[in-house]
């Protein structure tokens, strides 16, 4: 049965349309209170039957209502699609739509064909998507072919009902053709896709050909993806998203998985800002077969990647490994992480395998670009205008679990911000390799590809290692994994690359838990052992004999560091793990030293203008005295009132101070041997800038 109307009058108004569509022509006298419910067919669909030879305009349809405030409900109950447009044409909705209940795709918008595009436009918001078939390939929203659709409004969620494990099972969904320009698909914001209850096969899936562009989401849920984006042209930008929860079953999926370069010799860009954490089951957090991948971690401090199995497959939180699809040419994965990211799970960068029968010079590499992300924390003041603008940066990769694999494969690259990036190393834990019978730590950030850029490796402080004193101190022996490095090339830009060591994360260790020297040399020539590199020494810092630092974060009294140099690995420390054939080269000191640290350095500077206002003082007692020994007549009562500037910059010392003064005084003779008696009262107010940021009033 087919019908609207309002609903004190349903079913009085009911009527079929031509196409089996309740309403297929156009309607813009839409009002408060009035739905549409439909049992089989369409609800509102857009065809080619109406459309004029010749005239792709004459198919437009143009749905709309009396005032700004109607909304109205959709149910389809039946096998087709809620709204439907197919067309060369417009399908335009001027008005907000309230809950569109489909049993399967809620819109639909589709364009096949070699030319020629079908447009369905929303200008307005619409309230919440349900489908009801999770067995059916069903979607909240929907376009394919050569469509174009535009959503220039706010979903407020798209809902499934119960769990689906097929990819194309989505919560939005875009198909494109494979050429150039075909299917675009813009969607202002939505939000919550699924639920823990219900979920999508995949959140949002874009396909072969197509441009997909969302401002924001909510939370994602998927039975086995949470984004997904495949195709050689056509790329996918989604500028926020909440959280990301993947439970998938037999099938392996991933948090976010793209693959743009498919060995065809086209590319296109997945971008993905993330508001929220990626946790998923049995699928990979992150996943990159190929193509321009870039991941934001938007949340000030960063983000969590948690990846988990439970029915016995490996998963990675962030996996990179191409694929070309024939053998017309190589597929590179080039995933760019910006920001901070915490992973609970292991990463692996893979070297694509080469088709059989394929030029076997050309290979699928894989490059994992770890990048800094600079923002602004504002505080808000009086008036909702800022009272304080800070600046922070977000550039810290944490290896959380023990044995959190960290493996770049060769031929892949590993690089990092030249501006600085960090990676936390993960706890250890030994495995032994059934084949060869080694034992191997697992936790070790294993490149066995190429290094480039700045970074600085850093080891959590533990109180269960024992720092070794005495006269001749040795290494402490960590129990996190090693850094080897492979092949050390100069960064992108032809910089020296870096490789610095850190003991003790920031914020939780400083350098005045150490509080002797011994103990200090101990563990920070510990923590340079862990540095082993095979080829390229001298394009680390400043060579072989100044390769970088080796130091902990600064305290209020102590700041400890030495630096490293590179010695052939056997002179160093023997290891039965790594052998001289392994590395050429391992990371040593011979000294350690403390530097002055910032708050150190501001006292000084403190004190040093109060020694400026002392000689202030001294220098006015100086005037005065020669003004009444050279100006007799001036005795009595005085004032002065002056500003000045007092600055200081030598060495690691810095200062200025911007003050004012009131001086007010009295003298007199006393008796006739020429003496004077007096006395003064002074008051100076200022401002101070110290180095390192510092400030104060005085």
């Amino acid at each position: 049965m087919l019908c609207y109307g309002a609903a004190a009058e349903l079913p009085d108004m009911a009527f079929a349309g031509e196409t089996g569509a309740l309403v297929n022509l156009d309607k813009t006298d839409f009002a408060v209170g009035d739905y549409i419910t439909v049992s089989t067919g369409h609800a509102i669909s857009n065809d080619q039957q109406h459309q004029t030879a010749g005239d792709p305009d004459s198919s437009s349809q143009t749905i709309g209502s009396v005032d700004e405030h109607v909304s109205i409900d959709i149910a389809a109950t039946g096998m087709d699609s809620a709204i439907y447009s197919y067309s060369s044409g417009k399908q335009i909705f001027n008005l907000n739509l309230g809950t569109i209940d489909s049993k399967t795709t809620a819109i639909d918008n589709s364009r096949y064909g070699n030319s020629g595009t079908g447009s369905q436009i929303f200008n307005g918001n619409i309230g919440k998507i349900i489908v009801r078939d999770i067995t059916y390939k069903t979607q909240g929203i929907s376009n394919t072919g050569f469509g174009h659709q535009e959503i220039n409004g706010h979903v407020g969620s798209i809902q499934i009902d119960g769990n689906s494990y097929t990819s194309q099972n989505a919560g939005v969904y875009q198909y494109g053709t494979g050429n150039v320009g075909s299917a675009t698909q813009y969607i202002q914001s939505i939000g919550d896709i699924g639920s823990a209850s219900g979920r999508f096969g995949t959140g949002i899936y874009s396909y072969q050909g197509a441009d997909q562009t969302i401002g924001s989401t909510g939370n994602l849920y998927a039975g086995l993806y949470g984004i997904y984006h495949f195709g050689d042209v056509g790329g996918q930008t989604i500028s926020q998203v909440g959280s990301i929860n993947v439970v998938a079953k037999n099938v392996i999926g991933a948090g976010i998985f793209g693959q743009t370069n498919t060995g065809q010799g086209f590319g296109a860009k997945q971008y993905i800002g993330m508001n929220g954490n990626i946790t998923t089951t049995n699928a990979y957090g992150i996943r990159n077969a190929g193509g321009l991948q870039e991941i934001e971690a938007l949340l000030p401090g960063g983000i969590t990647i948690h990846s988990d199995q439970n029915n016995g497959k490996a998963v990675y939180a962030l996996a990179l490994s191409p694929s070309a699809r024939n053998d017309k040419g190589e597929a590179i994965a080039d995933t760019t992480l910006k920001g901070s990211f915490n992973v609970e799970g292991s990463v692996y960068v893979a070297f694509g395998a080469n088709f059989p029968g394929r030029d076997q010079s050309k290979g699928n590499n894989s490059i994992l670009r770890l990048k800094g992300r600079d923002y602004s924390i504002v505080t808000p003041g009086e008036n909702g205008l800022p009272d304080k603008i800070e600046n922070a940066l977000d550039n810290t990769m944490i290896l959380h679990g023990r044995g959190a694999t960290f493996f770049v494969m060769k031929g892949s690259v590993l690089d990092l911000d030249e501006k600085g990036y960090n990676i936390v190393v993960g706890q250890s834990r030994m495995a032994t390799n059934t084949r060869t019978g080694q034992r191997k730590d697992m936790s070790n950030i294993d490149v066995q590809g190429i290094y480039r850029g700045n970074g600085t490796f850093i080891y959590q402080a533990d109180a269960d290692i024992p720092a070794v004193s005495g006269s001749s101190p040795s290494a402490a022996t960590l129990k996190q994994g090693a850094i080897l490095l492979k092949t050390v090339t100069k960064s992108e830009s032809g910089q020296q690359s870096q490789v610095n060591v850190q003991y003790g994360k920031t914020g939780e260790f400083s350098s005045d838990d150490i509080q002797s020297k011994d103990d200090a040399f101990s563990l920070l020539k510990g923590t340079a052992n862990r540095v082993y590199v095979n080829e390229g020494i001298e394009n680390i810092g400043g060579g072989k004999l100044a390769a970088g630092k080796a130091y902990m974060p600064e305290g209020l009294v102590h700041s400890w560091h030495a630096d490293y140099y590179f010695d052939e690995t056997g002179k160093v420390s023997p290891d039965g793990l790594l052998s001289q054939n392994d590395y050429a080269w391992q990371g040593t000191i011979d000294a350690v030293q403390d530097g002055e640290t910032s708050t150190m350095t501001g006292v000084d500077s403190s004190a040093m203008v109060n020694y400026f206002a002392w000689r202030q003082e001294i220098e006015t007692l100086s005037q005065r005295l020669g003004d009444v020994r050279a100006y007799p007549g001036q005795k009595g009562g005085w004032a002065r009132v002056f500003s000045a500037q007092n600055k200081y910059d030598k060495g690691n010392h810095y200062f200025r101070n911007d003050y004012w003064s009131l001086q007010l005084g009295y003298d007199r003779p006393v008796g006739d041997g020429g003496w004077i008696m007096g006395g003064a009262l002074s008051y100076t107010a200022g401002d101070s800038n110290l180095r390192n940021g510092g400030s104060a009033d005085n």
